[in-house]
């Protein structure tokens, strides 16, 4: 990956984007495929949304939704995903739900209620994050302010 003279960015050849995967599939569902492959994901659920609260907060977006069986929060992005209580998947996992019907990503202050929505999750050692993710003191900054939610 490179940017040229005029500050675009470019990736050399054989190089795919999740982005570039996610539109060449067909369907709804190879698209999904495609993005979980490259992130290698795993697809959690599909389902409507239901218990969908969202909390404008000092200029954060915070709340909770349920899909099917799984519990969601977010503050702007995706903190936590759980069962029955037991919490399976955190931040800085990616956290990411997508519009079935339209097949897009969904952030979670679009979310609707009733949205019908599929939820992946990406291990963060799948992920090019910064080293600020593994900051403890951060981390803790925002379990604390998740537990609120939870």
């Amino acid at each position: 990956m490179y940017t040229d003279e005029k500050g675009n960015l470019h990736f050399d050849k054989g190089h795919t984007t999740p982005g570039h995967c996610f539109l060449n599939g067909q369907t709804s569902e190879a698209k999904l495929e495609n993005v979980m492959r490259q992130l290698n994901g795993i697809h959690i659920v599909s389902g409507p949304v239901t218990d969908y609260k969202l909390i404008k907060e000092n200029g954060f977006d915070v709340g909770k939704l349920t899909v099917e069986d799984f519990h969601l929060t977010f503050w702007n992005e995706y903190m936590t995903l759980s069962k029955e209580g037991n919490i399976l998947s955190k931040f800085p996992d990616l956290i990411m739900t997508f519009d079935v019907d339209k097949m897009i990503p969904v952030p979670s202050a679009n979310i609707k209620e009733g949205m019908l929505v599929a939820v992946i999750q990406v291990d963060p050692r799948n992920l090019n994050l910064s080293t600020t993710m593994k900051n403890e003191a951060l981390l803790q900054e925002v379990e604390d302010i998740i537990g609120t939610i939870l």
